[in-house]
């Protein structure tokens, strides 16, 4: 991608856009955009709102279309991701879930993904990570299910602490599970 095109990019949209102007901007699908946003392979803001949840930095955008010229296949969404496009009903997010002989695995995993985030994260980041709204989050701190803390008024969530409970039963069986959440565990499970 040459300075012209990045140029025409920045002239053309605004500093912050939304998911259909990044698949637009991206020439992909809108299922590759959604993978792409759920999975932070380009960083994003997530509402929790049904529609335009998705706040995206044009920079971001642009950062990915350099990264992707050089080694594409690091975008690629995972095998089988294209076999059913439409969002995955409720019973089959109730039935996918971390086997137990597999938790260190997913831990090693988790790490991984979560490498670019504070130490310690805001209830937003974990909200946008796992998918789920950011009252959920706060209630999962309300009912000690998962260990958190305040710092200056804020709800804080140490990484070490988030692991713990994305691989914990409470947090492996949830009935309804967020898009994010089930992406999150397919590529665990189809990947590694």
């Amino acid at each position: 991608m040459d300075n012209i095109e990045i140029e025409m990019i920045r002239k053309t949209y605004p500093k912050i856009i939304s998911k259909d102007q990044v698949y637009r901007i991206c020439h992909i699908s809108k299922a590759t955009a959604l993978y792409l946003l759920q999975s932070g392979l380009i960083p994003c803001t997530n509402s929790g709102k049904k529609t335009r949840k998705y706040r995206v930095e044009l920079e971001d955008v642009i950062t990915y279309l350099q990264k992707r010229e050089i080694c594409p296949i690091e975008y690629k969404p995972p095998e089988g991701y294209y076999k059913d496009t439409s969002q995955p009903t409720n019973r089959h997010r109730r039935h996918i879930h971390i086997p137990m002989k597999r938790i260190s695995d997913a831990r090693t995993y988790l790490e991984e993904k979560l490498r670019n985030y504070d130490e310690v994260m805001t209830t937003a980041q974990v909200s946008q990570f796992l998918g789920y709204s950011q009252k959920t989050v706060v209630s999962w701190h309300e009912k000690k299910e998962t260990k958190s803390f305040m710092i200056k008024g804020r709800l804080m969530f140490p990484k070490e602490y988030l692991i713990d409970f994305i691989v914990s039963d409470r947090c492996n069986y949830i009935s309804q599970k967020s898009n994010n959440h089930f992406v999150l565990i397919k590529e665990f499970l189809y990947n590694t």
